[in-house]
């Protein structure tokens, strides 16, 4: 799972202001032979101390082959010893970094593709976490 660290505005167009972390977790994977398409679970969080969080949003995100390799490769790269985890914790621990990585550079766009130097609910990479 990855997290803000700072509060957001996490309400749909025409419902106000609510304020609160995010975390964002994968919540499906699809492989096909020329993609792989994540579902992306966004929840607000209502209270950090109890873990009491609510389902914000969904998103997929399709990225191609080559992208995964690249992405894969360099979450590996990231990964502490694996020795005593099992194969099943590995890949669970490649897929939260594959995200923080992956989140921390989709950057949002202007109506002429332009980057807004900012991701996800207006957050800066250096304002997620993984946890």
């Amino acid at each position: 799972m990855v997290k803000s660290t700072i509060l957001v505005n996490h309400a749909k167009p025409r419902q106000g202001t609510r304020m609160a972390k995010v975390m964002f977790e994968i919540a499906n994977v699809n492989q096909s032979r020329n993609n792989v398409t994540y579902t992306i679970e966004h929840f607000a969080i209502l209270d950090e101390e109890n873990n009491v969080k609510t389902l914000s949003d969904t998103t997929t995100k399709t990225i191609d082959i080559d992208t995964y390799n690249n992405l894969s490769w360099y979450a590996e790269s990231m990964m502490p010893n694996t020795e005593n985890m099992t194969p099943f914790e590995i890949e669970r621990l490649k897929l939260k970094i594959g995200l923080f990585i992956f989140l921390q550079t989709d950057f949002l766009t202007d109506e002429q593709g332009n980057s807004l130097d900012v991701i996800a609910y207006g957050l800066y990479p250096n304002q997620i976490e993984m946890v």
